[in-house]
């Protein structure tokens, strides 16, 4: 086990090498860099419903963000500034997030009872929910949030990897979260 300078120093080591284009660094340090993420959520911010999406969210924005970390400042504390930041915006939108999940389980839930019909408010509004979404984001999503399949399992079934099914599932409730501000905003205006 490393010590915490000694973990700032490879850290520092392997985003140098990152910057300069090296991608097996950079896959390294994504792999490292995803339990350390975790840990630092469960420890700062308790059990997140959303604990896999939220590393991942880091994980994307750390991306994004990798061109403005500077060599001769520290590693952890720009890491960790992108996963705080990342955490609070998953919980002010986990209200939304857990709404939307609740309304497909009880749309899926009427789905799959044979015995009740679907009214048409009802399937025009699971319809509408994934009329922005791609099929192949719809199905990953159907597959992991709905019907409760793991990534891999997921994986299996469409024939990608692990990994193309997270970040479908991620593209997918990007998308959606998008659309219900569009809604609300849309909403808001008119009701004015």
């Amino acid at each position: 086990m490393r010590s915490m300078d000694e973990r700032e120093q490879h850290w520092q080591r392997l985003m140098q090498a990152t910057q300069s284009g090296d991608e097996a660094s950079y896959r390294l340090l994504l792999g490292e860099l995803s339990s350390v993420i975790e840990r630092y959520l469960r420890r700062h911010f308790g059990q997140l419903p959303y604990e896999e999406d939220c590393v991942q969210e880091a994980l994307i924005r750390l991306h994004h963000a990798r061109h403005t970390w500077q060599a001769d400042r520290p590693f952890g504390p720009w890491l960790f500034a992108i996963v705080r930041h990342t955490a609070i915006d998953v919980i002010r939108k986990g209200q939304r997030y857990r709404q939307a999940i609740e309304s497909w389980h009880d749309t899926e839930d009427m789905l799959d009872d044979s015995s009740q019909s679907i009214s048409n408010d009802s399937r025009e509004q699971l319809d509408a929910m994934f009329t922005c979404l791609s099929p192949g984001l719809r199905e990953a999503l159907i597959l992991t949030r709905i019907q409760g399949c793991t990534a891999r399992e997921a994986a299996q079934s469409l024939g990608i990897s692990a990994t193309a099914v997270k970040v479908r599932c991620h593209r997918a409730i990007s998308q959606l979260r998008a659309e219900l501000r569009r809604e609300t905003l849309e909403a808001a205006f008119d009701g004015e």
